[in-house]
């Protein structure tokens, strides 16, 4: 089984350089001590939800390093169809533990406006500081929806800008460039259910700041276990995991299974309401 693939080029997009600077900036910081540490807490956070993501095609879009480390996690999963749509494809190359990871699935450089998948062939998508690094992420959240088969899941990951600790990371790593555009999660949850999204889980991680991690695990496992009991929303990132509702398939599924065999609705010959009758039960 395989996922045809046809790459288009997004004409509207910002200069190469601009967006490059980003990428490179936030893949040079997930290097640091500081930015390794998140990493570890956000792998943590994302491996949890992936508990519950479906397979068997999934797809992980991001930068070249933060798609091939999210990529890696959902090999673990054993899920048989994986493909890692990085943005940044020289980053990612250069990750030689992940890469050796993925090395038998099918690896791609896209642009996120425009994915390169046809109409629901994806079972669920990992968005890894995805929507961050794109011009439009509304586009991007239109395409994955495209993408996504009906009830499918999607994974985001972004930085939460409400965080004192959301102070260093922009000094570190946005500097230089406009990319990644921070998003906040309660702006994403409301662009999600717009789309028709459910929201069905999110969880904050990584309170402590990144240089007393790296000089004081004990105290920084302290603060890591306080945040998530006192200050839950004040985390420096966010996973969040929305399914892609079908208007109609819970009562298809569900209530008017439960209802037939009540005998309270007679289907007609013809699918069209005017052929539909309902009857009540009697008590007799």
């Amino acid at each position: 089984e395989t996922i045809r693939m046809s790459f288009t080029v997004d004409t509207n997009s910002v200069p190469d350089k601009e967006i490059e600077a980003g990428k490179q900036n936030f893949d040079s910081w997930l290097l640091t001590s500081a930015g390794r540490y998140y990493w570890e807490r956000e792998a943590c956070a994302i491996d949890e939800h992936l508990k519950c993501l479906p397979g068997p095609h999934v797809l992980s879009l991001g930068t070249g390093l933060s798609a091939g480390k999210a990529a890696a996690l959902a090999t673990n999963r054993d899920f048989p169809y994986l493909y890692v749509a990085s943005s940044h494809e020289r980053s990612y190359s250069s990750n030689k533990d992940n890469i050796k990871k993925v090395e038998n699935h099918r690896i791609c450089s896209v642009v996120l406006e425009s994915l390169p998948f046809e109409t629901d062939s994806m079972s669920s998508v990992l968005a890894i500081h995805s929507l961050e690094m794109c011009v439009r992420p509304d586009q991007a959240l239109r395409e994955i929806k495209r993408v996504l088969q009906p009830e499918g899941y999607v994974l985001f990951s972004g930085f939460n800008t409400i965080s004192p600790n959301y102070w260093g990371i922009s000094t570190w790593a946005l500097r230089g460039s406009r990319y990644p555009n921070t998003i906040w999660h309660p702006r994403l949850s409301d662009w999600l259910r717009l789309l028709e999204f459910e929201v069905v889980a999110s969880s904050m991680f990584a309170y402590a700041p990144g240089f007393i991690a790296s000089r004081m695990p004990g105290v920084s496992e302290a603060i890591e276990s306080a945040g998530d009991r006192w200050w839950p929303l004040l985390g420096s990132g966010y996973v969040l995991v929305a399914r892609k509702t079908v208007l109609g398939r819970k009562l298809v599924g569900g209530r008017l299974t439960s209802l037939l065999a009540h005998g309270n609705v007679v289907l007609g010959s013809s699918s069209t309401s005017s052929n539909r009758q309902t009857r009540k039960t009697s008590d007799n």
